[in-house]
């Protein structure tokens, strides 16, 4: 279970795309915000499991939970009490509506990635942080996430850039403790700490 945060605000997704093949059975999950003040970091993982779709709203379930209390951690060792939003590549359950966990097809990740998109404009974030190789690979698809970690890369979205991290997906960290620990080291060097390890590079990316 969450703890409940004060300051919460759901954006619905508004999706009307009937040309999806799982129009029908979406979970329609909502981009979540936490915090008053300017989004500090959007965080952005692949889909939701069976819990965010019952739920209508991300980050719910185990993995979820994990990097929200992640989040928490790096919080307090950086003395930053940054506002953050929790969203997804997929605005539906994979797996959920067939009974069975799969990951998102390419068609499917075509049609919510336009509602990533929407909200990255409409938040403004100073930095979207990618949660494993699904998030990763939908804005980077030419280079692998074991590359990109540490790599502070541009994704351009309207002719504007916006900063992005990769990073392992909480659901990896749970099974490798270093690979958690790598996630917290992650965003304390890019919210706190000063960051030697994130490399900047100057080529960006278009969507």
């Amino acid at each position: 279970m969450i703890t409940e945060e004060k300051n919460v605000k759901l954006i619905p997704a508004g999706c009307k795309e009937k040309g999806c093949p799982l129009s029908s059975q979406c979970s329609r999950l909502p981009t979540e915000v936490v915090g008053l003040h300017r989004i500090s970091v959007l965080f952005v993982g692949e889909g939701g499991g069976r819990l965010e779709g019952q739920m209508r709203r991300p980050f719910v379930g185990i993995a979820g939970t994990t990097i929200r209390k992640v989040i928490d951690r790096v919080k307090k060792n950086t003395n930053n009490n940054f506002s953050y939003a929790l969203s997804n590549i997929c605005r539906f359950a994979p797996g959920y509506e067939e009974e069975s966990n799969r990951p998102p097809t390419p068609e499917e990740l075509s049609f919510c990635l336009r509602l990533l998109k929407r909200d990255i404009v409409s938040l403004n974030p100073k930095f979207v942080v990618l949660l494993g190789g699904a998030a990763h690979g939908s804005l980077f698809p030419k280079m692998p996430i074991s590359k990109a970690r540490k790599l502070l890369r541009t994704v351009t979205i309207d002719n504007k850039g916006y900063k992005c991290l990769s990073t392992f997906h909480p659901s990896y960290g749970m099974r490798n403790p270093d690979a958690l620990g790598s996630i917290v080291q992650d965003l304390e060097n890019l919210l706190g700490k000063p960051r030697p390890l994130i490399l900047s590079e100057k080529k960006r990316t278009r969507i």
